[in-house]
């Protein structure tokens, strides 16, 4: 990864953030873009415990959101407070706004949008990510739970709708910049909407087939059975053994591995060594994978694997991932801001000094 300097894209722009419903996401990464941000609070307002992760080394401020406080900033971030459905600025409010400063960019996040007939009801991160499909995609395909829908943790709704909120903000910022006399559209964000066209393939493959995915144990929702990808290591712990990206020449290099292992009969045939019967007959290629994880330990897998080049690793809590090398040391992955420690926006991820140069040498 190379140096940027997107943690300046937007300095000298100046943002109010109104509310606290699915919307600190973008106030995250408006300031990790650079922009100076400022949440707006009443006397009374205490950040809940996971909105500390989001709004590190953002200005609190106290106060109410008076026309003259609006007018000043550059960009608005107006969402409901805890249990609200409507946000801060209500329709008016923003009308106001707009007419007052037109290259004001207003993005309003709710959970139904400013229109419709949801317009204005409350909303968890549970109940939108079934309102918006996440949990028609997301479980599993076997065991007691099989069937059953999960909802992904990590506040996903706040997520989904925090990125295409700031694509739309960077769009209207862009467009401003590009053109002295444009002004800015107020922008209705609806987190159902938002997270209903974020379903993956769940999308495309009703629009083009009218087709219906189902969950699938740690896999892509798909309209058709699929083979696991996840296998139990001889150390008990499960094990990612991805066969995607498996070309001809990672598939020999994954044969000699097998045969230097001892288990030159599972791979005796040469039908895998074709990349048509390979795509047609993924199972097989699959149960291979399986006979080698089921037979070694985690570590060592993950070891051998990334050696050969595969796209293989072990399946770790979040705990183990920020504890794991390859955030802590090769990369600047994880950062402590007050206290609080969280993994970095990814685009201001860099490798530690001298890994990159490393990485090269060992590319060649």
């Amino acid at each position: 990864m190379h140096p940027n300097n997107l943690s300046s894209a937007l300095k000298g722009v100046k943002v109010l953030y109104l509310g606290d419903q699915f919307s600190s996401y973008t106030a995250r990464l408006l300031h990790d873009l650079g922009a100076s941000v400022t949440k707006l609070v009443t006397d009374s307002y205490v950040p809940a415990a996971h909105e500390k992760h989001y709004l590190a080394d953002i200005a609190i401020e106290h106060g109410e959101a008076k026309p003259s406080r609006i007018a000043s900033a550059d960009v608005i971030i107006n969402s409901p407070t805890s249990g609200q459905g409507w946000p801060v600025l209500n329709a008016e409010a923003i009308k106001e706004a707009h007419q007052q400063n037109p290259r004001q960019v207003i993005a309003t996040i709710t959970p139904y949008g400013m229109t419709g007939p949801w317009a204005g009801r409350p909303a968890s991160d549970l109940t939108l990510l079934a309102a918006g499909g996440f949990l028609g995609s997301c479980g599993y395909d076997d065991g007691e739970e099989a069937g059953m829908p999960v909802a992904p943790t990590g506040g996903q709704a706040n997520h989904v709708a925090g990125m295409l909120a700031t694509i739309a903000i960077l769009a209207q910022l862009s467009k401003l910049q590009a053109n002295d006399d444009a002004v800015a559209e107020p922008l209705d964000i609806s987190v159902q909407h938002a997270l209903s066209v974020s379903t993956e393939m769940a999308i495309p493959y009703w629009d083009y087939t009218g087709r219906e995915v189902e969950r699938h144990t740690g896999r892509h929702a798909m309209p058709v059975k699929t083979a696991k990808w996840q296998h139990k290591a001889a150390d008990g712990k499960f094990f990612l053994a991805l066969p995607l990206y498996v070309d001809d020449k990672r598939y020999a290099t994954f044969r000699q591995w097998m045969r230097d292992e001892g288990f030159a009969s599972v791979v005796e045939s040469d039908d895998l060594a074709e990349e048509s019967y390979r795509n047609q007959h993924q199972p097989e290629m699959v149960d291979q994978f399986s006979e080698l994880v089921r037979n070694r330990n985690t570590g060592w897998l993950f070891t051998e694997g990334q050696r050969r080049r595969l796209p293989w690793a072990p399946i770790n809590t979040a705990d183990e991932c920020i504890q794991d090398s390859h955030f802590t040391d090769a990369r600047t992955t994880i950062e402590e801001i007050d206290g609080i420690r969280r993994a970095r926006s990814p685009f201001l991820i860099q490798s530690s000094q001298g890994s990159h140069a490393e990485s090269d040498d060992k590319e060649k």
